[in-house]
């Protein structure tokens, strides 16, 4: 049976940031132990590179959970529920019900709006 590992983006970049920052300091301790003074500078700019990237990841994530809070927060005070603009489409002979979930961002459409109620009270069904 397959099993499949599932990491966040945050903890893939953390894993990667820390297998760089070993290997550029083994690459360091050669580099010192060899006295190539050219190639140590060369090796502790791009450990601040990496570093002053490191701060500014984290500090866009943090600016990033911050806005999507605020969007939540707006949309729940001018939408109070999950489900936005419910209507119903006809053309000609054809007639179905739509709505946006704003938790998702899905289009969710329906043969009625009973059944498009149902869909938005059971997640993940119909979807």
């Amino acid at each position: 049976m397959a099993h499949t590992l599932k990491f966040s983006t945050a903890q893939l970049d953390a894993i990667h940031q820390r297998s760089m920052m070993a290997s550029l300091a083994y690459r360091l301790e050669v580099a010192r132990s060899a006295s190539n003074t050219q190639l140590i500078e060369r090796l502790e700019q791009e450990k601040q590179q990496l570093t002053v990237n490191v701060k500014a990841q984290a500090v866009l994530r943090v600016a990033e959970s911050y806005l999507k809070a605020i969007k939540r927060g707006v949309r729940n005070v001018f939408w109070g529920d999950s489900v936005r603009g419910v209507g119903e489409f006809r053309c000609g002979s054809d007639r179905w019900w739509y709505a946006i979930d704003l938790t998702t961002g899905e289009f969710l459409y329906a043969d009625s709006e009973i059944e498009l109620h149902a869909t938005v009270e059971k997640p993940n069904s119909g979807r």
